[in-house]
């Protein structure tokens, strides 16, 4: 809901999309332990999402439009956060592919980046 909220003010169109749908989770579900690969070829762990909010956003890089689309509108996001003294910590970013056969450890280090 907040990710919602928060892509939802950072429009700059007059009128932006109302959010229709929701499901608001009675309390936090755990997370259990797990090891991926980031694009810099280093293991990424439950550990490097402690204490940090996170934007978490499933795709794969040769998808062309809504991943591309939807990664540079996490990216204005995080811009605008940027901007507000009062915002504190800025959540993190995390692009978690969806297709490891293509999405490649050095595909991921241009890929990712770039936004």
């Amino acid at each position: 809901m907040l990710l919602a909220t928060v892509l939802l003010s950072a429009c700059s169109k007059p009128e932006p999309p109302q959010l229709s749908q929701g499901t608001l989770l009675p309390s936090a579900r755990p997370v259990t332990d797990f090891q991926l690969t980031d694009h810099r070829g280093q293991p990424f762990t439950l550990e490097n999402l402690r204490d940090n909010w996170t934007f978490a956003f499933f795709g794969y890089t040769h998808c062309p439009d809504v991943c591309p689309t939807s990664m540079a509108m996490l990216a204005q996001v995080q811009r605008q956060l940027a901007k507000d003294p009062n915002a504190g910590e800025l959540p993190q970013v995390v692009f978690f592919s969806v297709d490891p056969e293509r999405d490649t450890p050095e595909l991921l280090a241009s890929f990712v980046p770039y936004f």
